[in-house]
């Protein structure tokens, strides 16, 4: 697995081939005014769990304003990024363009024709994400368009945790989840339309596998939701007949990157656009990557 770049929003952009941490402009659409303890009562101040307004209305000093941002990423952030894609305005599920993966096309002229795209929610203005563990993500989702319906390769969502020195699986991460839509469970993703694929209850719910624990890149019918990884322990062997005999508690791990992919064997072959990435903290705040030409 290669690991060369990562985005965050804000918006900060790391490369594995520079030592330092070179700063980008991007434009971020975020709703900000109305931030809790400013004195005025506005309708969308909500309290953090457990908390209650003062008599006069306002928020105690420890409630938060649950936050939305919307982060436009152009083909200018995709090529200092080093994301191999086109950014075009040929399709657009969200504003006007989106990303494309481009068969035997290597864009960024590393070698390979594999699309990845980090984001690290630890990064220099991400706070409406920050440090979180699995038990923190509310929702990821994003869109696609291919000339291909559901049941084949497309864009897939990956979870790095942070290494930890139990049960690494590698020396830069913990665990890595896998989330493939051909796998999702309701499955409903006709060719030539945006799909949008999420964690969430619905058509096309993303499910998840573990490959060094599952025994394989995928498999149907067990596969567990964001919610069956968040509430308890995980025992493979009795989801897969590949799996073996685990007891992996994911919610308590931190993660360390969220990233979109498209795998190696079908890289070179893949045509796709992708658009909408929104990422939503269960505290309520979310930001959206609405890629652009």
């Amino acid at each position: 697995m290669r690991l060369c770049f990562w985005l965050a929003v804000g918006a900060t952009l790391t490369s594995c081939k520079k030592d330092e941490p070179e700063e980008i402009s991007s434009e971020v659409q975020t709703e900000e005014d109305d931030l809790c303890g400013d004195g005025e009562l506005n309708d969308d101040e909500v309290c953090d769990e457990g908390a209650d307004n003062n008599a006069d209305g306002h928020c105690l000093p420890d409630c938060s304003l649950n936050l939305d941002w919307t982060l436009q990423l152009g083909g200018e952030e995709l090529a200092e990024a080093g994301v191999d894609g086109i950014a075009t305005d040929a399709e657009a599920e969200f504003g006007s363009g989106s990303w494309r993966a481009t068969p035997s096309e290597d864009t960024n002229s590393d070698g390979a024709d594999k699309f990845e795209l980090f984001v690290d929610p630890t990064m220099e203005d991400m706070e409406l994400l920050g440090a979180m563990t699995l038990a923190d993500i509310g929702r990821i989702s994003y869109s696609t368009l291919k000339s291909e319906d559901g049941g084949g390769a497309d864009f897939y969502l990956v979870i790095y945790t942070e290494p930890d020195g139990v049960e690494d699986q590698s020396i830069w991460y913990g665990y890595r989840l896998i989330a493939e839509p051909l796998y999702s469970q309701d499955l409903d993703a006709p060719a030539d339309a945006w799909n949008s694929w999420s964690t969430d209850p619905g058509p096309n719910q993303l499910t998840f596998f573990d490959s060094e624990n599952c025994g394989s890149f995928g498999f149907l019918p067990d596969q567990p939701t964001l919610s069956e990884l968040q509430s308890g322990t995980i025992d493979w062997s009795l989801l897969t007949a590949t799996g073996l005999q685990t007891s992996i508690d994911y919610s308590s791990e931190q993660i360390k990157y969220l990233s979109i992919q498209t795998g190696s064997p079908w890289e070179s072959t893949f045509d796709g656009y992708i658009d909408t990435v929104q990422v939503v903290h269960a505290n309520g705040n979310r930001v959206t990557f609405d890629l652009e030409p």
